[in-house]
């Protein structure tokens, strides 16, 4: 069976009389932004809760938009704990450095959040341009 009606269009369900037409909203628009939702949306509180729940993972620098310190973040905690298994007091350093960096993202989630709006924004006026 195909979801597809007899104008082509995709359907949400069946009824007996045939498909039902997805609604405009409910129709991909091409641009997807994640797990964080549409940057305008996103919130630094809710950046906070993220930096408070998923401290070990860099949840907040994923949802502030900055995947690569994020993965320098898990890199650096997760490098340290190798190295510790051999060298102890290096990978106690390591874990200070990632814990410190942890603590210092407090102060600057609103900078992250405010440079990831702004890059989307400007990305989005070189598309109409």
């Amino acid at each position: 069976m195909s979801d597809f009606g007899a104008n082509g269009e995709l359907g949400r369900g069946r009824a007996d009389s045939g498909i039902v037409p997805l609604k405009q909203s409910e129709k991909s628009t091409g641009q997807s932004y994640g797990w964080g939702g549409p940057p305008d949306q996103r919130t630094i509180a809710r950046a906070y809760v993220f930096w408070f729940l998923g401290w070990l993972g860099s949840l907040h620098r994923f949802y502030c938009g900055d995947k690569t310190g994020a993965l320098c973040q898990i890199g650096l905690v997760i490098g340290s704990l190798l190295i510790g298994e051999v060298y102890l007091p290096a990978g106690q350093i390591g874990v200070g450095i990632w814990f410190s960096w942890l603590m210092l993202d407090l102060f600057l989630i609103p900078r992250m959040m405010r440079k990831f709006r702004e890059t989307v924004r400007s990305d989005a006026a070189h598309v109409f341009n």
